[in-house]
């Protein structure tokens, strides 16, 4: 059925079986391309400041949108740019179409270097560059973990033990 078409290395299963558990846990399997706490206005001033020339745009929020919940005036900024859509003028785009919910989580997957760590199964280096601070070391990273455990399973890898905790 499959024949030949579909060859899966293990680097790229292992990458693969990240990028997915990522998408999952951002996007709440795929339930919302809003960040919660955005839809409710809990966080609507956060995510404001800038490490980066590009300054956020009055009356505009940038908590996450999209697969990867991108965040910050310098993502939207970058990841506009690279997608050819204002996403810092009107960053609701990346919550109204699938394409950019998409789309914007591949450009920050491939413009942070995610690819790397993902094969090589470094899954909390992966962790690190979508959340940093924000999820390191903090009590509910373990449902991350499991969850990208669960999609190793079912990509026919073994559990990982190394590099899951940032």
């Amino acid at each position: 059925m499959w024949g030949n078409s579909l060859i899966l290395t293990p680097a790229i299963a292992v990458g693969t079986a990240c990028k997915k558990r990522h998408v999952s846990h951002e996007s709440d399997g795929l339930k919302t391309y809003i960040e919660y706490c955005g839809q409710s206005g809990a966080c609507a001033n956060n995510y404001q400041g800038s490490w980066c020339a590009i300054q956020a745009r009055p009356g505009k929020h940038y908590y996450g949108r999209g697969w990867f919940q991108l965040s910050w005036p310098c993502n939207y900024h970058a990841a506009g740019q690279a997608l050819g859509a204002d996403l810092l003028g009107n960053p609701d785009l990346v919550a109204q179409s699938d394409r950019l919910a998409c789309a914007t989580a591949l450009w920050f997957w491939n413009a942070n270097g995610m690819a790397g760590p993902a094969q090589q199964g470094n899954f909390a280096a992966t962790t690190r560059i979508i959340n940093g601070a924000l999820e390191c070391g903090q009590s509910y990273q373990q449902n991350r973990i499991n969850h990208y455990q669960k999609v190793r399973r079912c990509f026919g890898l073994g559990e990982e033990t190394n590099n899951l905790w940032c």
